[in-house]
């Protein structure tokens, strides 16, 4: 019996009543009662962002009110997983400068491996970033397969050089030859 442009009140067809209902759930942290907020990003949100975000608002919210606790923070494990992937890195780039010094026994040679490694990232990082692909635990151990894929090369070519500079005058046209002879062994396994 609706008509055009009339509203029809919910009160108008049924008894209305408002009860408020006994909370069947409490929740309590060290035995005070607390209240319990939790939040779902979607599933394509930045994990970090949102839980920086998240709390940014919370603690302005809730001055007044008192302590706020964070229970499950995704910020804290995704800082701990940086640090670790950080030091990760770190022992990598002396562990490889060590095997090159090892084995090449020249100060230049492990400098030019273990500058590559951070260039590597940093590259990374920046392609990433243009490209607008977040970083997470995933793509954080892309780049360190990568990074060791970086190593890998840069220890062929430095080979290559050495062996066709063997008991050599080193020129420019030796070293391009060398760098030519792993050029496309590089490139093919690298793609």
């Amino acid at each position: 019996n609706a008509k055009p442009g009339v509203t029809i009140r919910l009160s108008d067809l049924a008894e209305v009543s408002t009860k408020q209902k006994e909370n069947a759930r409490f929740f309590q942290y060290n035995e005070d009662d607390v209240v319990v907020v939790a939040i779902w990003p979607d599933p394509d949100a930045n994990q970090y962002t949102v839980a920086t975000e998240f709390q940014r608002l919370v603690a302005q919210e809730t001055k007044s009110l008192g302590q706020v606790f964070v229970l499950n923070d995704p910020k804290k494990f995704i800082d701990d997983a940086i640090l670790n992937i950080l030091i990760a890195l770190m022992v990598g780039m002396l562990s490889a400068a060590i095997v090159v010094l090892m084995v090449y026994r020249k100060f230049s040679t492990v400098i030019l491996i273990s500058i590559s490694m951070p260039i590597a990232l940093a590259t990374s990082i920046i392609s990433m970033s243009i490209a607008g692909v977040g970083i997470n635990i995933l793509s954080l151990g892309a780049m360190s397969i990568s990074i060791g894929m970086v190593v890998d090369g840069a220890i062929v070519v430095l080979d290559s050089i050495q062996v066709k500079c063997h008991n050599r005058t080193v020129t420019h046209r030796l070293v391009f030859d060398a760098v030519r002879d792993v050029r496309s062994s590089l490139i093919t396994s690298t793609l």
